[in-house]
């Protein structure tokens, strides 16, 4: 439900090309007929439909290593080894019953865990971030999915950010998201390719201390996600993406810190905007009984605002002085590569 659009930047196409590209988790089981007697008797083996999970609770596991981490936009870390798990559980509370034209089509639950771990002690130079550990973020979230019968999508979730070496101080964030499933539009050629765009947009409301600046804000982020699988027919199919994700600010999400004299540039309603290509292919050798294994890897493309230029370029985030308050990086590069299981 709303684990890839909490999970972050670049990687978040992952989660959707490396889980989307796998097949369903099944044991290849045919029918054979054996002749006992005079009795014929269908003998049962693995069959690519039968899917060993059947219930309503499903698993998803991903590990990402990537060369930076960038929260919307603000720099966390750049430097050394950044690796990123997380881990969610869904429970598909409700579900229409076939040909049912019902308004609502399902409703679940989710829950779960994102976390980056950084060789560099990210921030250990500031007064909070005087912990020795690497275990930088450690995020907890929990919500609540609806899906109509005409693709329109919408959660509710609430999610704790916490630092466990205390380079920041825990913040609390409700978000509401609304999406649409746009699959099958656009024609026999491009249904047969599996081609969406997946449009969202994203509220997240911080209702207790910030991860930007002083003030407590609203952020907007509109999105969506264009992907086509290639090779469906191979045990190996690949599904191509290239996310389009812009971060906004709706009322002090992206205001910084005031200045030692007092003064402070304002809100920037321009956060962020970012371009990326992905890659997934699932791990087809791997028994179908133990889950879906896939592989992703992805770049993407930041192009930042002026307060977060400015921000990203201070020096708790380059090691050092800042030599020109007034300029920093317009563009950044992310790379991920990323590991993936579900059942």
């Amino acid at each position: 439900m709303y684990g890839k659009k909490f999970v972050r930047g670049s990687f978040a196409v992952l989660v959707a090309l490396g889980l989307a590209a796998t097949p369903a988790i099944a044991d290849e089981i045919e029918a054979e007929e054996v002749i006992v007697g005079e009795e014929v008797i269908a003998e049962a083996e693995p069959c690519p439909e039968c899917a060993i999970n059947n219930g309503s609770v499903s698993f998803a596991i991903g590990n990402d290593l990537t060369n930076a981490y960038f929260f919307r936009g603000i720099l966390q870390a750049k430097t050394g080894l950044i690796w990123q798990p997380w881990g969610e559980v869904t429970w598909n509370v409700w579900e229409s019953a076939e040909g049912d034209q019902g308004a609502v089509s399902s409703v679940s639950l989710t829950a779960g865990t994102w976390n980056s771990v950084q060789t560099n002690r990210a921030n250990a130079n500031t007064p909070q971030g005087l912990g020795a550990g690497n275990w930088y973020e450690s995020d907890l979230y929990a919500g609540v999915g609806v899906n109509t019968s005409i693709g329109l999508g919408a959660g509710l979730t609430y999610i704790a950010y916490m630092s466990p070496n205390s380079a920041f101080g825990s913040v609390q964030e409700i978000d509401i998201d609304l999406s649409y499933d746009d699959a099958g539009l656009y024609g026999a050629e491009m249904d047969d390719l599996g081609f969406s765009m997946s449009p969202y947009v994203l509220f997240g409301f911080e209702v207790d201390k910030t991860r930007f600046g002083d003030d407590k804000g609203i952020y907007m982020e509109i999105g969506a996600e264009p992907a086509v699988t290639v090779m469906q027919n191979s045990d190996y199919p690949v599904t191509v993406g290239m996310p389009l994700t812009m971060g906004l600010s709706l009322d002090n999400y992206y205001k910084p810190d005031n200045n030692a004299n007092g003064s402070n540039p304002g809100d920037d309603v321009f956060g962020y905007a970012s371009v990326g290509l992905g890659v997934g292919v699932p791990l087809a050798f791997i028994p179908a009984r133990l889950g879906a294994f896939s592989v992703g890897v992805s770049g993407q493309w930041l192009a930042l605002g002026s307060n977060l230029q400015r921000f990203n370029n201070g020096p708790v985030h380059n090691g050092g002085t800042k030599t020109n308050p007034e300029e920093g990086r317009f563009g950044e590069w992310i790379g991920v590569a990323s590991l993936n299981w579900a059942y």
